[in-house]
C-alpha cells in the first residue's frame, strides 16, 4: 500500500534505513578527517558508571553529573608544540656527534642550522598560523625556532579547531576546565602538530624551589 509520499511503505522504510546508513558513513568519514596529536582527553568516561576519571596524577574520579560544557566565551591561551622534521637524520646526527669515530664528532649545530635542517618550515608554520586565524584565534606568536606557536582564543575556537569538547567541572572544591576528547587536527597539519597545551587547568607545571643553605 502506498505511503504518504506515494511509495509503498516498505520502500519508504528502506529509504529511511538507507538515509541513516549514509549519515553514519558521513559521520565516520568526518571523524577520519581528523589526525590525532599526542594530547589526549583529560576527562575520560568510565564505561557503565556515572563517574569520569581525570587523566592526571592519581587519576581521581568525579561525578559525571558535575560536568557541563565550558562556556564558549571562556578565554583560553594555547601553545601548539610542533614536530621536528627529518627525525631519522637527526637521530643519526646526534649519534655521530657523540661517537669519536664519526666525522661529525663534536660538530655541533648552531640554533640557525638546527632550525634550517630539522624544524618545521616557514610554509608549514604559516599553514598553522592561517588555520588558527581562520578559527578565530588572535595574538598568534611563532617562536624563533619554529617549534612553538602560541595564540589567544575562546573555548568555541578550541572546540572547532581541535575537536576538543571543552568541559567545566568542580574538583576538590574549585572550578576547573579540561578537554573531554583527544585533540586532533586536519590532515594537512597532522605531520607537524605534536601537541596542544593550555586546554586544562587541573594539573599545571610548578617551579621546584630548593632552599639555598
Amino acid at each position: 500500500m502506498p505511503g504518504r509520499n506515494g511509495l509503498p511503505k516498505h520502500y519508504a522504510a528502506l529509504s529511511l534505513v538507507a538515509m541513516w546508513q549514509i549519515g553514519v558513513v558521513a559521520s565516520v568519514q568526518a571523524e577520519a578527517a581528523w589526525v590525532a596529536t599526542s594530547t589526549h582527553a583529560v576527562i575520560v568516561q568510565n564505561s557503565g558508571t556515572h563517574q569520569v576519571t581525570l587523566a592526571t596524577a592519581g587519576h581521581p574520579a568525579i561525578d559525571a553529573s558535575h560536568i557541563s560544557p565550558l562556556e564558549e566565551s571562556q578565554p583560553l591561551h594555547i601553545a601548539v608544540s610542533l614536530r621536528l622534521r627529518n627525525s631519522d637524520q637527526l637521530q643519526a646526527f646526534i649519534h655521530g656527534i657523540n661517537d669519536p669515530a664519526s666525522p661529525d664528532y663534536h660538530k655541533y649545530l648552531t640554533p640557525d642550522q638546527l632550525k634550517a635542517q630539522y624544524a618545521p618550515t616557514e610554509q608549514q608554520v604559516q599553514g598553522l598560523v592561517t588555520y588558527l586565524r581562520s578559527h578565530g584565534f588572535t595574538n598568534i606568536q611563532v617562536a624563533p625556532n619554529n617549534m612553538l606557536v602560541t595564540a589567544d582564543g575562546h573555548a568555541s575556537n578550541v572546540n572547532s579547531a581541535f575537536h576538543a569538547a571543552m568541559q567545566r567541572f568542580s574538583y576538590e572544591g574549585a572550578p576547573h576546565f579540561a578537554n573531554a576528547e583527544d585533540i586532533a587536527v586536519p590532515p594537512f597539519l597532522g605531520s607537524i602538530v605534536e601537541a596542544v597545551l593550555g586546554l586544562q587547568d587541573v594539573s599545571t607545571p610548578r617551579v621546584l624551589r630548593t632552599p639555598v643553605e
